[in-house]
């Protein structure tokens, strides 16, 4: 039992390493939990508008975070193009994730993901695989910014910029 002049009654150490611990990891190792909902942006996506949705909820006895992920826009031939993705995403530590996205292409890439100040960096790909990054800022407002870019000869580019609010729910 802890006596202390800061409570009237005594509370056990192990009482407070639990609040403290329950806390800390509700609110430090669970960035992804206002990123929960459905999303509809618009946008570009390779230098034509674009339509976007994307779905985060927690999933497989909530130890991943998934993402769905569908897009439509029009090609460099004129021909509309549907991709239709999933992404899971398994907390390493408060603030970093790595996991795997499938998608309608055929492709398979593995994520490495940093959450730092409202935005998630995810970095995807690798020797095997086409490699990018995306970067999701979430706004407190209810909306969001996703920028995409592909690496090509050592170079970053830009591919995609969609603005997403989110439904109500």
């Amino acid at each position: 039992m802890c006596n202390s002049k800061f409570f009237k009654k005594p509370i056990s150490a192990l009482a407070v390493f639990l609040i403290v611990h329950f806390n800390y990891g509700q609110n430090e190792a669970q960035p992804l939990e206002t990123f929960l909902g459905t999303w509809h942006g618009e946008g570009t996506l390779f230098n034509g508008s674009a339509t976007f949705k994307m779905v985060w909820e927690k999933d497989l006895g909530y130890a991943f975070y998934k993402l769905t992920f569908e897009n439509e826009f029009l090609d460099s031939t004129g021909k509309k193009t549907h991709l239709q993705a999933v992404a899971y995403y398994k907390p390493t530590d408060e603030n970093r994730f790595t996991g795997f996205w499938f998608d309608s292409r055929g492709m398979i890439l593995p994520l490495q993901a940093t959450f730092n100040k409202g935005s998630l960096e995810t970095i995807w790909g690798n020797e095997q695989t086409e490699r990018g990054k995306t970067v999701y800022t979430f706004k407190n407002d209810g909306t969001a910014m996703v920028k995409d870019y592909i690496l090509k000869s050592g170079l970053s580019m830009q591919f995609g910029d969609a603005q997403y609010k989110k439904a109500n729910e």
